[in-house]
């Protein structure tokens, strides 16, 4: 017989008596809580690196360029003298001499350069025909004069005879036809009266006349002063004009330039016009005389602004008080306005400002971190390079002496084109 292999015997494993535990409930979150939960960190990980990079990268960035740029500390200095200026000399009061009537110069007082005082006979222009007018008239009062006593005369003549026959008329001896030829005499030699007299008021008025225009024929100086130029000469004809006495004259217009005094008159720019007052003193110096300082003082400022090239300046006139002999009218000059010095004044370089938005006055301020920013501030007295700021900054802050670099946006600055 075949003989099965024997198989092993399986020993058997005990049974536990304990019920087999169930497979516990799910208590954590679902899946598509878990998919939310992982997106909200990845935005949050997105805001985080987007809230870095301006935080960081950005001042980081800015801190970097502004390692290149020039900057500057701001610091305290004494300022003194605040407003240099270019001044052109002028007279003070200047005229052109002119005749009151075209005509030509008979006689010529006076030469250029020459000082004169006022009320001197300056000229004398021709008067023939003025004086030729002048005896016509005289003439004519004179026989105007004697019709009005022969006027006169008759009157009284026949006031007397019409007096006289009144009394005949009332007893009847004469006619009235005659007493009315006698009163109409006596009414004509009135009327001659008056007519005579009218003619020599007539010729009184053409002597006034005649007088006053021979008067202008002479040309005197209404104030002492110098002859800074002349225009003519005897002979010359000299048609003057409503102007004349005001512009630059002509042979054909003025015979001389007549002025007095010496003053500057420089155009100060808007900016600097608060440090300008009357009184203050002034240094004058010219290229004529380099090694001269004239002085001065501010006589006035004018109320009104002159523009120039789109610019507005205001005019302002210095007195003269030394350098009288030296200077001459027209000549150019350098002016430079003393002003009482501010010390201890807060001052960055004229350079550091720049302009915000709404055109404001400012600087770009390094930032402690290395960012730049746009600060406001209110400036003072100019100083040569140097500018006092009186608001908006403290001593030992930086700013940038250069323009920031393209590529930094910093809020309230107005990049220059």
């Amino acid at each position: 017989m075949t003989s099965r292999a024997e198989v092993p015997a399986v020993a058997k494993m005990p049974v536990d008596p304990s019920p087999t535990p169930r497979t516990p409930r799910r208590t954590g979150p679902a899946p598509w809580t878990k998919v939310l939960i992982a997106v909200l960190l990845a935005s949050t990980g997105v805001l985080g690196w987007i809230t870095y990079d301006r935080s960081v990268w950005q001042p980081e960035q800015a801190r970097q360029a502004a390692s290149n740029l020039q900057t500057v500390a701001v610091t305290t200095a004494d300022l003194g003298a605040s407003t240099e200026a270019s001044g052109v000399v002028t007279a003070v009061r200047k005229v052109n001499l002119s005749p009151n009537m075209a005509s030509r110069i008979e006689r010529l007082f006076i030469r250029e350069g020459e000082r004169i005082e006022a009320g001197q006979l300056v000229a004398e222009m021709e008067s023939d025909e003025l004086r030729a007018k002048l005896n016509q008239a005289l003439s004519q009062q004179k026989a105007a004069g004697a019709q009005l006593e022969a006027a006169r005369a008759n009157t009284q003549v026949a006031i007397g005879r019409r007096t006289r026959h009144e009394p005949l008329l009332k007893s009847g001896a004469i006619s009235l036809e005659l007493m009315e030829e006698l009163r109409n005499a006596e009414r004509q030699a009135k009327i001659n009266v008056d007519g005579a007299a009218a003619k020599l008021d007539e010729a009184r008025y053409q002597i006034q006349q005649s007088e006053a225009a021979l008067r202008n024929t002479k040309v005197f100086a209404p104030f002492a002063g110098i002859i800074t130029r002349q225009f003519a000469q005897e002979g010359q004809f000299v048609t003057p004009t409503t102007s004349a006495s005001e512009q630059d004259g002509a042979t054909s217009t003025s015979i001389a330039e007549l002025s007095s005094g010496l003053e500057v008159v420089a155009k100060i720019p808007e900016a600097s016009l608060t440090e300008i007052v009357p009184g203050q003193k002034v240094e004058v110096t010219t290229d004529a005389f380099p090694k001269d300082v004239f002085q001065g003082r501010v006589k006035m400022v004018s109320p009104r602004a002159v523009t120039e090239n789109e610019v507005n300046s205001f005019p302002v006139a210095v007195e003269i008080e030394t350098g009288l002999r030296k200077l001459k009218p027209a000549m150019n000059v350098q002016v430079r306005f003393l002003a009482e010095p501010i010390l201890g004044a807060l001052v960055v370089p004229l350079a550091a400002l720049t302009t915000g938005e709404n055109n404001t006055k400012g600087v770009l301020r390094l930032q402690p971190g290395g960012g730049i920013e746009f600060v406001p501030v209110t400036v003072g007295r100019v100083s040569g390079e140097q500018v006092q700021v009186i608001q908006g900054l403290q001593q030992g802050e930086r700013v940038l002496l250069s323009a920031p670099p393209a590529d930094v946006q910093i809020p309230g600055y107005v990049r220059q084109k």
